[in-house]
């Protein structure tokens, strides 16, 4: 459920082995395999960090709302990794 809150992850990880953020609670009715996923969520590069932003139940044209911000970066993470 979002909370108006914006969440900051510092010493994020990427990788094997890694960091990840489980945000499926977050997200209504996503099916991996019948939705898109950057319907649902977007990285967005803001200076060094990255905001994570939701489309909580990925509607076109919906409103992408910031979750969290991954301070550093994601070293060169993707949604698919």
């Amino acid at each position: 459920v979002l909370d108006g809150f914006i969440d900051t992850v510092k010493d994020f990880t990427a990788g094997a082995g890694g960091d990840s953020l489980d945000i499926g609670d977050v997200l209504q009715g996503y099916d991996a395999l019948a939705d898109a996923l950057s319907d649902f969520v977007q990285l967005v590069n803001s200076g060094s960090n990255v905001e994570v932003r939701v489309n909580a139940d990925g509607d076109a044209g919906g409103v992408f709302t910031a979750l969290a911000i991954i301070e550093g970066g994601i070293g060169g993470a993707s949604l698919t990794d």
